[in-house]
């Protein structure tokens, strides 16, 4: 409140032409005030950018553990079965990195309850190697649960 009244006397005494060293140190003041709330405010919206992109990060993983999950069950060759939960596997290490960077990056930012990334963000089961040479497609069950995580 107080720097709002002194724009508006610097406002005054300037519109009625008044030249003194205290009105030139309060402007200069007042200018360098601005000059750090529009630094602050880039530095808060390049913050959410930057945690935007990290989240974007953790999305992407996800969607493509949704695609090779899709692949996997689909996949009547077992090879393409057994290369589909490989990469599924490693998808979903590289999934839970970018989750990791993005509860760092919060943590960096002043924001550390993360228990919401885990709700908003959640990363499936690996998927059991030993599924690698069974039947193509999963039970049920297993599918419902891949689909809800996935």
């Amino acid at each position: 409140m107080q720097t709002r009244r002194w724009r508006d006397l610097v406002g005054r005494l300037t519109d009625l032409g008044h030249q003194s060293d205290a009105l030139e140190r309060l402007r200069a003041h007042l200018q360098m005030d601005q000059g750090a709330d529009g630094i602050e405010v880039e530095l808060h919206r390049e913050m959410a950018f930057a945690l935007g992109r990290s989240g974007a990060k953790v999305d992407a993983a996800l969607l493509e553990l949704e695609e090779l999950a899709t692949v996997i069950r689909a996949a009547k060759d077992p090879s393409v079965r057994v290369d589909g939960i490989r990469r599924f596997n490693e998808s979903r290490r590289l999934a839970l990195r970018a989750l990791e960077d993005l509860k760092i990056h919060r943590e960096a930012v002043g924001l550390p309850r993360h228990k919401v990334l885990e709700r908003t963000y959640p990363i499936p089961p690996p998927w059991p190697e030993d599924e690698e040479a069974g039947a193509a497609g999963d039970t049920a069950e297993e599918a419902a649960g891949r689909t809800r995580s996935c």
